[in-house]
Order: C-alpha cells, then structure tokens, then sequence
C-alpha cells in the first residue's frame, strides 16, 4: 500500500462518518455512497463506519477493514472479500 510521505507543510483532510445510513432508505443511502465516493476521489480520506451493510452498500467501498471482536479480520479491496 503507497502512503504519501508528510510533510510539516502538507494538509490533508480527513472525514470519519459514524453510523448514518441506519434507517436510510436505498436510494439515500446510494446518493450518499456517491457523495463520499466524490469526497474520495478529490483528494480527501474518509473513513466510514457501518453496520450490517447491503451488498450493493458494501461493494461499492473501493477498501475495507473488517473486526471480530474488535480485532481486524480483514484489511484490503473489497472486490477480494469472499
């Protein structure tokens, strides 16, 4: 996995995102998805974090890391979890 190297002098931008698609219908919850996906892409992390997911919901997270426990089961793509 590449990380960018830090500098004093760079900036990043972070957005942790905690339980809001519980009670979303699918069409929110999709236009939600988009939005962090927009927020992604321009340059920015976000970390989510979600319970119980649909398929559609959890594939379209390009990386996951998965508890047990509070013990990571998994860290990697998503397209690899089986």
């Amino acid at each position: 996995m590449d990380h960018p190297t830090l500098t004093p002098h760079t900036q990043y931008t972070i957005h942790i995102i905690s339980g809001t698609k519980s009670g979303l219908g699918s069409l929110a919850s999709t236009q939600l998805m988009e939005l962090l996906q927009k927020v992604a892409q321009g340059g920015s992390a976000v970390l989510f974090t979600i319970h119980q997911p649909s398929s559609e919901t959890f594939f379209a997270f390009d990386k996951v890391i998965l508890l047990q426990e509070g013990r990571v089961k998994y860290s990697g793509e998503t397209k690899l979890v089986v």
